[in-house]
């Protein structure tokens, strides 16, 4: 019964370190006309391999005070912030990020009604891709503290195995 009622769902809500991953095995069920990330870790590669690879279209919600995010961006390998910055790129009838004040867990907060209000009109009428910014010019945080988490992001691996070496070399040499 459940698999019968999958291969009826156009539409996916996801929120998985391994995105890329769960809509393809779902995609193998099901048609996706619609594709909605929120609170992603996808870095750039992953998101053009959906683009790629699917003709649904693709709405990622930001938190813009989603503070892990930086952690994860900062510390955890072959990870990104996409959920608080959004994906580099233009808007288009296919594609749009969209920026929300809150945090981690702000759209299952149940007195703003955030599912209701900016995913199930998702459902009812996947064309209309609305643009959204709640961000406020905060320069110092948002830019320039994003911009640094962003270069530590690029060079975590590298950093972790100087590290690594450093710390043989140290206890076996």
């Amino acid at each position: 019964m459940l698999r019968r009622w999958l291969c009826y769902i156009p539409y996916l809500v996801t929120q998985l370190i391994s995105t890329l991953d769960y809509i393809c095995c779902i995609s193998k069920c099901i048609y996706l006309t619609s594709i909605c990330i929120s609170l992603s870790l996808l870095i750039w590669e992953t998101f053009k391999k959906i683009l790629d690879n699917f003709e649904s279209t693709v709405v990622n919600d930001c938190g813009c005070n989603d503070r892990i995010l930086l952690l994860s961006e900062a510390l955890v390998p072959n990870t990104g912030m996409a959920g608080r910055v959004g994906f580099h790129g233009l808007n288009n009838d296919r594609f749009v990020n969209r920026f929300f004040k809150g945090g981690h867990s702000h759209y299952f907060d149940k007195s703003d009604s955030f599912m209701e209000k900016h995913w199930l009109p998702l459902f009812s009428t996947p064309s209309s891709l609305n643009a959204i910014d709640e961000r406020t010019d905060r320069i110092l945080v948002s830019g320039i503290g994003e911009k640094l988490i962003s270069l530590l992001g690029e060079t975590k691996e590298v950093i972790y195995l100087t590290l690594i070496f450093l710390l043989i070399f140290k206890c076996f040499i």
